[in-house]
């Protein structure tokens, strides 16, 4: 059972990631939809901040924080379509996803050895994913607070 869940490693990650229409080599309708969606959206926002860094040139602090804010975007955004687009890194998951499928182990040494590291890899990826939901909401819930509390 730990050899089967290991060897799906990757449908983890992919879960999230899938769902967004971000998974690499994913071509459905529905994942084109959905990603469309994605670049709306930050398309959206940078207009929105870009048109805020105008309205703010008079004010260096102001200022230093909305670009901030768009560098931050613009990093996500650009990992993210990098990780979507780029076929270096969908040769490396197919490679994996192969290698995952394919592999033989020697002995049991190196069979707990590969288990417990993907378990370690599983735990890390549930946290870090937990870490980020938990961003995401405090970036949307702070604007609503700052309304209500003035």
């Amino acid at each position: 059972e730990r050899l089967a869940r290991a060897r799906n490693i990757l449908n983890y990650v992919k879960r999230p990631l899938a769902f967004a229409g971000l998974w690499p080599g994913e071509t459905s309708f529905g994942s084109k939809i959905r990603l469309l969606m994605y670049i709306t959206f930050y398309g959206s926002h940078f207009s929105l901040e870009f048109t805020e860094m105008i309205m703010l040139l008079g004010n260096l602090r102001e200022l230093i924080d909305n670009l901030t804010v768009i560098l931050f975007q613009g990093v996500i955004f650009f990992r993210v379509l990098t990780i979507r687009f780029h076929p270096g890194i969908i040769e490396a998951i197919r490679r994996m996803e192969e290698h995952h499928r394919t592999h033989k182990f020697e002995n049991n040494e190196e069979k707990k050895i590969y288990l417990d590291y993907i378990e370690k890899v599983d735990r890390f990826h549930h946290s870090l994913l937990a870490w980020a939901v938990a961003a995401a909401v405090m970036w949307y819930i702070t604007p609503p607070a700052y309304y209500f509390y003035a």
